[in-house]
């Protein structure tokens, strides 16, 4: 065999190996911040608010590492939610300001996140007027997105009495596509199918379609429990007590209220206290 042709078959081999070689999907440091990320968000749900700001603040803090301005946006928005129910406004407000920025100068496409944090600020505050005119659905939009814009908008319209059924009927099939998967398929945070669960429970109570709103409401609980979602879950617990008051189901109804008052009292939520105290006493007179 001539050196040439073992040179070649050298040559071939060694292109062979190289064309094999795969990159991976994406670096270390991106995996990193998006298992901190989730992490920061789950204490966030949990209200460990301590553990969540220093584990949002690392996330940031890789992010920027690789200018990822999406996963910086997520993180800018769960510290300015949390400054927000500490009643820090002025912290808060920086946060929205870093993350206007980012909209403004490097990643326009991040807007749907800045939009979302505005939403939750609007339902806070129990401006539903303000709720429904801000969640607009934009082309183009995410699917996730598309259903936290969607149950916001349906959740403030039921409460103004117009909501539009074309857009319940869209939030129910997407959360239908997800609600059937198994757990651990649904590429979903929890709360997103949570919340659109709730959105749609609520909304079928305001109509009083009570089957459907329980139907709903128990599968925003469940999400809730499994997740360890428990300040969400006492308004689902609250919800239920509601649906199950207009089906004439007192006992129930009460055990409903009192498990949500409990929650309630352990996270010092005084507006909730009040309307299921005034719930109870509703009970108590139509006996």
């Amino acid at each position: 065999m001539s050196r040439y042709l073992l040179f070649s078959l050298a040559l071939a081999l060694l292109l062979a190996g190289c064309s094999s070689t795969r990159l991976p999907l994406q670096p270390q440091a991106k995996f990193n911040a998006d298992n901190a990320l989730k992490l920061a968000q789950d204490y966030e749900l949990q209200r460990r608010y301590a553990n969540a700001i220093d584990t949002y603040t690392f996330a940031l803090e890789l992010y920027a590492s690789f200018a990822a301005s999406e996963g910086q946006m997520h993180c800018l928005a769960g510290l300015a939610r949390i400054a927000h129910s500490q009643a820090a406004d002025t912290e808060a407000e920086d946060y929205r300001l870093q993350m206007e920025e980012i909209v403004r100068d490097i990643a326009p496409e991040t807007a749907p996140i800045l939009l979302l944090y505005d939403l939750h600020l609007a339902l806070d505050a129990g401006d539903y007027s303000r709720l429904s005119e801000q969640a607009v659905l934009s082309p183009g939009l995410d699917k996730t997105v598309e259903m936290q814009i969607l149950s916001y908008r349906i959740q403030a319209d039921s409460y103004l009495k117009r909501a539009d059924r074309d857009q319940v009927r869209r939030l129910e099939r997407l959360a239908a596509k997800h609600v059937k998967k198994p757990l651990r398929k649904r590429q979903i945070n929890p709360q997103i199918l949570s919340q659109a669960c709730y959105a749609l429970a609520y909304h079928h109570y305001t109509v009083e379609n009570y089957p459907r709103a329980e139907k709903y409401v128990e599968l925003s609980n469940r999400i809730d429990y499994s997740y360890g979602n428990f300040g969400s879950y006492a308004y689902g617990l609250w919800l239920q007590g509601r649906i199950q008051a207009a089906l004439s189901d007192e006992p129930e109804a009460r055990s409903s209220y009192l498990r949500a008052r409990q929650i309630f009292q352990n996270f010092a939520n005084l507006p909730m206290l009040d309307q299921v105290e005034r719930d109870l006493n509703t009970l108590e007179e139509n006996r």
